[in-house]
């Protein structure tokens, strides 16, 4: 994600499709979740007419203090090489609760998608 330019903050970038063939899309967001997520499902109800088949997670409570770290040195302080091994630790930290947002995202999605 460091790659992401300070321009890239709010556009949806195209990670791939999951197992129930769901597109899956990332977006750095930064502190605008209150702009943001009714942004997103009030655009996608118009398009579709519906909410059903959006599921939208929030992955920054997984974020911790390391990884805040190592993106400030990454980004303000352009010590990037380091930046990313701090964010590599905290991320490693994070994982198990990086894994349990995703098994509740998955479970979620199997009891509301449509058979």
């Amino acid at each position: 994600m460091d790659k992401l330019k300070k321009g890239d903050k709010g556009k949806m970038i195209y990670i791939g499709e999951d197992e129930f063939g769901a597109k899956v899309y990332t977006m750095a967001r930064r502190r605008s979740q209150r702009i943001v997520i009714p942004a997103i499902s009030d655009m996608y109800l118009a398009n579709t007419g519906s909410l059903e088949g959006l599921f939208l997670s929030n992955t920054s409570p997984s974020v911790n203090n390391i990884m805040r770290i190592g993106g400030v040195s990454s980004r303000f302080f352009k010590l990037v090489s380091l930046g990313r091994l701090i964010v590599a630790k905290g991320t490693l930290k994070a994982y198990p609760d990086i894994v349990e947002i995703v098994r509740k995202t998955k479970e979620y999605m199997k009891a509301h998608l449509k058979q």
